[in-house]
């Protein structure tokens, strides 16, 4: 059978099939419960793209992650995790998440947020620039330009700190 689309019901509703012409791979998948697959037959969620290049193109630049939240909430948002499957099908272990939240629900200032995974296996945010620029290392709150949280080591011949060199 070399089909270029097909409508089948495996026993688990009926899922719709877009085969290539050797009918020997699965480009593109919904399923019964809506999920879209593109390059997979399983798809494991709403949108479940396997290809060593993905490029999304909006025609503006532009790509959108977050919420339908109707109101504003602090620490609303969207975020990417960067990881793998750890046993290589279902179980998502993000070794680090960039997010964007919102500050307060009463405030049009966001925040960007910089995590990684800690060693027990715990998200830990490391950096975040808040709405007014402020860029805090080890602290969720900063109230300076910069704000750092623990030990700060520099290495090199000069550091300059306003105008004179210490």
């Amino acid at each position: 059978l070399n089909t270029a689309m097909l409508l089948s019901n495996l026993g688990s509703g009926y899922t719709f099939w877009a085969e290539d012409s050797a009918n020997d791979t699965t480009p593109f998948v919904i399923d019964a419960a809506g999920n879209v697959g593109v390059g997979t037959a399983g798809p494991r969620g709403a949108l479940d793209v396997r290809s060593a290049n993905v490029i999304l193109n909006s025609g503006s630049g532009q790509v959108f992650v977050g919420t339908t939240a109707s109101s504003q909430t602090a620490g609303d948002g969207g975020q990417i995790g960067l990881g793998s499957y750890l046993d290589g099908i279902s179980t998502q272990y993000p070794f680090a998440v960039i997010k964007g939240t919102a500050n307060a629900a009463s405030e049009n200032l966001g925040n960007l947020i910089f995590a990684t995974m800690d060693t027990s296996s715990t998200l830990v945010e490391r950096i975040r620039i808040n709405g007014s620029g402020n860029v805090g290392i080890g602290t969720p709150s900063p109230r300076t330009q910069l704000d750092m949280a623990g030990d700060l080591a520099l290495n090199g011949n000069d550091i300059n700190l306003g105008t004179g060199t210490a």
